[in-house]
């Protein structure tokens, strides 16, 4: 029997969900930040970096023995990007669902009968809710932040220390074996406790559809799967994350779209001021909010369903650091 021919080009924004923002040739409009210009690409070329997800070699050729029949097992079969894909087709139907079910009910005048009907169910929001915390955690943006997290915590361990007095260490880098970074984010991402412990999160929140009412479209990116904090903490030094109260996730889904969820303890403060509690509606001010989130969080490149990107263009104007790769992500305190 032949082998399986190996993926060769292996997606960290999934293919299918950024063809919500293509046209009927599979082609979506792209900005990339850091050449400041826009293009036409397919969703096959875009959000996508060879042997992403593999093993590398270097790493089988370091380990031992008794390890290296079954890691070498783990890379022929590629089993990091079949269990990606396997996640994708399950989550592809939820979300078409999602969408079909949203652009079904707009015809008629909302009320509480459509926005209970709009409400996601348990089990799917149980499946969207592994789904995102995965999507989140496997994007060329979250290995960058693992590097940074890694070598600045050990620059300012070196430092605080006063290990190697003689050595001023603010004016080196230390860089990370880039093989080895790609297996330290292979083992964070297929770590059951972490994905299990942000979808818990997730699950538990409370969820909304985002209707966007203008004529302006929700951006997309390389990097989709955004957070925000609606209450600023006490502590400047103590950062924001999944669990933190008064935590909103943005996803968007399409052009017209998205999903907004809200930690519980906040939204139970805010929803007596809500008239419809499953759906949302997106006026100008919103999507321009929304639209930056994505712009600040993408790695490299935004997606759009056409070449409209003039809030990104002027975003970076206005802060050109977004537009460099190498931009400080993680501060260490």
């Amino acid at each position: 029997m032949d082998k399986k021919k190996k993926t060769k080009k292996q997606h960290y924004v999934p293919r299918f969900y950024l063809s919500n923002w293509a046209n009927e040739k599979g082609q979506i409009w792209v900005f990339d930040k850091s050449l400041k210009r826009s293009f036409q690409a397919n969703i096959k070329d875009v959000a996508s970096s060879n042997y992403f997800y593999d093993i590398p070699k270097e790493v089988l050729e370091s380990v031992s023995d008794d390890q290296k029949e079954i890691i070498s097992f783990l890379a022929d079969k590629q089993i990091f990007e079949e269990m990606l894909s396997k996640i994708e087709e399950i989550n592809s139907k939820i979300i078409s669902k999602i969408l079909s079910k949203t652009e079904k009910i707009m015809i008629f005048p909302m009320n509480v009968s459509t926005d209970n009907y709009l409400k996601i169910s348990p089990q799917d929001k149980k499946e969207l809710s592994f789904f995102l915390a995965i999507q989140y955690l496997r994007t060329k943006e979250a290995r960058i932040q693992i590097e940074q997290l890694y070598t600045g915590t050990i620059t300012a361990l070196m430092q605080k220390t006063n290990y190697a007095p003689e050595i001023d260490f603010s004016k080196y880098d230390i860089a990370l074996n880039q093989e080895y970074l790609q297996l330290f984010h292979l083992d964070i991402l297929f770590s059951t406790d972490t994905i299990e412990k942000i979808a818990t999160l997730l699950e538990n929140y409370h969820w909304q559809i985002l209707i966007n009412q203008t004529k302006n479209t929700f951006y997309t990116s390389d990097s989709p799967v955004v957070y925000y904090p609606n209450v600023k903490r006490k502590n400047p030094f103590k950062s924001y994350g999944f669990a933190s109260y008064g935590i909103s996730v943005y996803f968007p889904l399409s052009p017209k779209y998205a999903l907004l969820i809200t930690e519980i303890d906040f939204f139970r403060q805010i929803e007596k001021q809500l008239y419809y509690k499953n759906v949302g509606f997106v006026g100008e001010d919103n999507v321009i909010f929304y639209n930056d989130l994505i712009v600040h969080h993408s790695t490299s490149q935004i997606y759009c369903n056409k070449n409209n990107f003039r809030w990104a263009k002027k975003r970076i104007e206005e802060s050109p650091d977004l537009a460099n790769i190498n931009r400080k992500r993680v501060e260490i305190v």
